[in-house]
C-alpha cells in the first residue's frame, strides 16, 4: 500500500493558473440544433465537455482568437 503525504507549511503552486477566471460562450449553429430531437440535444449537451477537452489545443490555434487566445476576437471588450 502506497502513502501520501502533505505538508501543511508548503503550498503547490502552477504556472499555468491564471489569476483570472472567465467564461466563454459556445455557439452551436441554430440550423444545426433545430435538427436534433430531443434526445439527440441531450446526447450532445452531454458529449460537449469531453469533446472541448479532446479539441481544446486546436480550438485554441484557431485564428478567430484573440492573441492571448485565451478571449475570443469578437469578445475582446469583455471582462
Amino acid at each position: 500500500m502506497d502513502i501520501l503525504l502533505f505538508d501543511e507549511g508548503q503550498k503547490i503552486e502552477s504556472v499555468l493558473i491564471e489569476g483570472v477566471v472567465g467564461t466563454d460562450s459556445l455557439l452551436v449553429p441554430e440550423v444545426y440544433w433545430n435538427r436534433l430531437d430531443l434526445q439527440e440535444r441531450k446526447v450532445l449537451r452531454n458529449r460537449l465537455p469531453l469533446l472541448l477537452r479532446k479539441y481544446s489545443k486546436q480550438i485554441a490555434s484557431m485564428t478567430r482568437l484573440h492573441n492571448k487566445a485565451g478571449k475570443i476576437k469578437y469578445n475582446l471588450g469583455v471582462g
